[in-house]
C-alpha cells in the first residue's frame, strides 16, 4: 500500500485546506514551522469549528493538544 503525498513548503494564506473527516485524503498539505505558531510564548489556540484547544510546548519540548 504505497501512497505518495505530495508535501510542500508553502503556507496558503489561512491553509484554506478543508478536511471535514470523511476520510479524502488531501494531495498536498500545508507546512507551518512551530517557531511561527509560537512567536509570543509556549502555547496557543486553536479554535476549530468553534472549540477552543490548546497547543502547548512542554518543558521536555514535546507538543500537547488539549481540549
Amino acid at each position: 500500500m504505497n501512497k505518495t503525498v505530495d508535501r510542500t513548503s508553502e503556507i496558503a494564506p489561512g491553509l484554506s485546506g478543508s478536511d471535514d473527516g470523511a476520510g479524502v485524503e488531501p494531495t498536498t498539505l500545508g507546512r507551518v514551522e512551530s517557531a511561527t505558531l509560537f512567536q509570543r510564548g509556549r502555547e496557543v489556540i486553536i479554535v476549530h469549528r468553534g472549540q477552543e484547544y490548546r497547543l502547548r510546548i512542554t518543558k521536555s519540548d514535546k507538543l500537547i493538544l488539549t481540549k
